[in-house]
């Protein structure tokens, strides 16, 4: 389930941005988000606590406007 629609905002217009940005951590990762966690602590994370997958810290330079942009993406306040 997707965050925003367990908080009630505007789940279909900003779901497709939320999921491209998962795909896009994954992929520049390798990586599985949350890993270790079972789904409900997932969305208990991400919705009560506006977690989002850690980037690595060793992120090459060559990815961080990419981090950047995801992170715009996961912002709570899809506005911004």
């Amino acid at each position: 389930m997707l965050w925003q629609a367990r908080t009630h905002t505007h789940a279909f217009k900003h779901a497709s941005i939320h999921t491209y940005t998962q795909v896009l951590w994954e992929l520049i990762t390798q990586g599985k988000p949350f890993a270790g966690l079972v789904a409900h602590q997932v969305v208990e994370a991400v919705c009560d606590f506006d977690e989002r997958p850690a980037w690595p810290v060793d992120l090459p330079q060559k990815f961080t406007g990419l981090r950047d942009l995801a992170n715009k993406c996961w912002d709570a306040t899809p506005s911004r």
